[in-house]
């Protein structure tokens, strides 16, 4: 088998589709801090000890994930934070009502989604990222 030719993606694709990717984490971060009392809630809802804590632990991580993406910060390594942490978010919040509510269901394709665009863009910009360990 032919090894792999290595793929560029020109700029201004690689940069749209950072900052349509960090969109939802920018403006569900400001949501988490504008309206701390409904996220809160919602957190709440799905049965999660120490909603505060987590909605601003949340609003952190959604903020600062986003500003990284747009900026092109270690792209590799901020897509993988946010795909690690979106995973677990989604079925925790999500994942169970899902089975009885659409709207539900209908939120956790679209993070998956996100995960999917997160994981291609994370494997574009894998050569930013540190060796780990002896070349093959």
């Amino acid at each position: 088998m032919p090894p792999l030719r290595e793929r560029r993606i020109p700029l201004a694709y690689d940069l749209g589709a950072r900052a349509l990717l960090a969109l939802p984490f920018l403006a569900w971060g400001l949501w988490r801090l504008t309206a701390a009392e409904a996220a809160i809630e919602a957190l709440s809802g799905a049965g999660l000890a120490f909603p505060g804590a987590i909605n601003y632990a949340s609003a952190g991580i959604e903020l600062m994930g986003g500003v990284l993406l747009v900026l092109g910060f270690q792209v590799w390594a901020t897509a993988a934070v946010l795909i690690l942490y979106l995973l677990p978010v989604t079925f925790l919040v999500h994942g169970l009502p899902a089975h009885e509510d659409p709207a539900q269901a209908l939120q956790v394709l679209r993070d998956l989604a996100l995960a999917g665009g997160l994981l291609l863009l994370a494997g574009v910009h894998r050569r930013d990222a540190p060796p780990s360990g002896p070349e093959r």
